[in-house]
């Protein structure tokens, strides 16, 4: 009757050392469950995070943190696309140059800040005086590019000279301690005698310096203001 009592016994243990595991074994499993579970979430919610910086890094480098529009690098890649596009379909664009007038002088007479402020005025002026499908940019320190797409040569002259009266407006309201002037030159892209974008740039550059240097000698008006203003856009 003891023997018998003993196996009794030690089948009970036996028993509740199963159990007693068995619900370790689930709380276990619970707990390697949950972290696995936290692992993944935080795995995901890294891998967003740098896609999101990817994103960022690609916006970044094709835009001027100073003014939020294009650079000089998303000017080419969006300028090369539309030559290519130009070449295939026999369309056309036009291309302006321009340079603001007296940075240099801002900077030295009311500081950096100001420049800073100056060069973000210009852009807002040039995101007023364009259509939204233009692609504005801001090459470099005081020069600024315009793509016009899809438009005649009356219009495109047209915008220019809306630019240079949304800078004198703005200049005539006095809101702030300088004043808002820009050079310009335009040019038509023409695939037979434009074969890069530097070509391009480098064409409409020397038309801004050409009015440029008309201010200079004491002509203020503006190259577009002039009577022949149709032939003064260079069509390549």
């Amino acid at each position: 009757a003891i023997g018998l009592a003993a196996v009794i016994m030690a089948i009970f243990t036996i028993m509740k050392q199963r159990r007693f595991f068995s619900r370790n074994y689930d709380l276990e499993l619970q707990e390697h469950t949950a972290r696995l579970e936290q692992e993944i979430e935080q795995h995901r919610r890294t891998q967003e995070q740098n896609e999101k910086l990817i994103a960022d890094l690609e916006r970044l480098s094709l835009v001027d943190s100073l003014t939020d529009l294009y650079n000089r690098r998303g000017l080419k890649l969006l300028a090369e696309k539309q030559m290519q596009i130009c070449r295939r379909t026999g369309q056309f664009f036009y291309l302006l140059f321009g340079d603001m007038d007296n940075l240099k002088l801002i900077n030295d007479n009311f500081g950096h800040k100001a420049g800073d402020e100056a060069l973000r005025q210009i852009a807002q002026i040039l995101e007023q005086s364009f259509r939204e499908s233009d692609i504005i940019a801001r090459i470099g320190g005081d020069e600024f590019v315009v793509l016009l797409t899809e438009v005649t040569n009356a219009k495109a002259v047209e915008c220019a000279y809306r630019l240079q009266n949304n800078l004198r407006d703005y200049s005539a309201r006095g809101t702030t301690r300088f004043q808002l002037s820009m050079s310009t030159g335009m040019v038509r892209y023409n695939p037979d005698n434009h074969a890069t974008f530097d070509e391009l740039i480098d064409e409409a550059d020397n038309l801004m310096y050409e009015q440029k240097k008309r201010r200079k000698q004491g002509d203020s008006r503006h190259l577009l203001d002039l009577p022949e203003a149709l032939e003064n856009v260079s069509t390549g």
